[in-house]
């Protein structure tokens, strides 16, 4: 019969020297392997048990190590999203190591969330935020991104548009969630879209001079459950082919709370849009869908419709606008339309 050494693993001949300390509890001293079953003072049942003992020892100890392995692994895997979500993460404060947004994007890469802890982020940026491909903006989603301020703006030369005054340049597969913001310049703009996927969620743009979100090109945006407030001009605009969604936002005392316009054809459904000069701008030859909408106290119209626009109206609530719904095919020239985006002059 063999035993498995303990050492090796293998399996030997001789009993290993482990039996003798078995027997040190009945005050027998260890005895040398080659004498230990001759000796007079211990019985052949002593020495079953413990070539038993001996063989259990041994097969245990693969056992464990395997546990072992098994459980590093397991914690290895579940410490993993950890630590490559701390890898991907860049904190933000105006007292941390990282200051400033624009500090965060020099870092960033495609994947990058950048969280921003409460504070005003202006006076040390430089604008506009220019958001790469990829990268989230984070701030405090919970309450639409009150306490997490950015305000300010800067020149941004667009493809169809030319020079315009904007807080930030959203780029494809970009997330902006939970933030504040305000830009108080002249034809001052909040977030500009252009041919880009990007999602806005969770946040509030306030005393924008001109709108808050401005969609061109082939911008396909989310614009989710924001609140639009006190804009001087639009809350959303969208033009071009810009499609996307306009979904679950307050747009409350701007100027017109969303202006569609040229080849745009968005889905704007379940918003709530009040007190504002007008609720819904449909012009040119834009197709949107308004579904579910929420339509009450604008001053002029809750809804203008152009001559060659094509809305689909399906399902909306008004109440005490000053005309519900204005269609130009059918109805006698309104007041003059807002102009459309003015480029700014070259800089000096």
């Amino acid at each position: 019969m063999g035993f498995r050494d303990l050492s090796t693993g293998q399996l030997r001949r001789e009993a290993p020297f482990l039996i003798a300390d078995a027997f040190r509890s009945n005050n027998h001293q260890p005895t040398p392997n080659n004498m230990l079953i001759n000796s007079p003072t211990i019985s052949p049942k002593q020495v079953g048990l413990a070539l038993i003992i001996s063989i259990m020892a041994a097969e245990a100890i693969p056992m464990i190590a395997r546990a072992r392995s098994r459980e590093n692994f397991q914690h290895l895997r579940t410490a993993q999203p950890s630590v490559i979500a701390q890898r991907n993460t860049i904190e933000v404060s105006p007292t941390g190591s990282v200051r400033t947004i624009t500090a965060a994007l020099q870092q960033a890469t495609s994947g990058t969330t950048i969280q921003l802890a409460p504070g005003t982020y202006g006076p040390s940026e430089t604008f506009p935020l220019d958001l790469k491909e990829g990268v989230i903006l984070k701030g405090n989603e919970s309450a639409l991104g009150a306490g997490v301020v950015i305000t300010g703006g800067g020149r941004h030369l667009s493809r169809t548009y030319s020079n315009q005054n904007v807080v930030i340049v959203a780029h494809p597969n970009t997330e902006i969630i939970g933030v504040t913001v305000t830009n108080p310049n002249t034809r001052g703009t909040g977030i500009w879209v252009e041919n880009a996927d990007t999602i806005v969620r969770n946040s509030s743009f306030i005393d924008n001079n001109r709108e808050g979100i401005f969609a061109a090109g082939g911008a396909v945006p989310k614009i989710e459950n924001n609140q639009f407030i006190n804009n001087k001009g639009n809350g959303v605009t969208l033009v071009g082919q810009s499609s996307g969604q306009v979904r679950g936002n307050v747009f409350d005392n701007t100027g017109f709370g969303v202006t569609v316009g040229k080849e745009a054809a968005p889905l704007i459904v379940s918003n709530q849009i009040k007190n504002n000069r007008a609720g819904i701008m449909i012009n040119d030859q834009a197709r949107p869908t308004l579904q579910d909408n929420t339509i009450e106290n604008n001053k002029e119209y809750g809804i203008f419709v152009g001559k060659e626009a094509q809305p689909n109206l399906l399902n909306n609530t008004f109440r005490s606008n000053g005309q519900d719904v204005y269609d130009q095919k059918t109805a006698p020239p309104p007041p003059p339309l807002p102009p459309e985006p003015e480029s700014l002059p070259p800089a000096p």
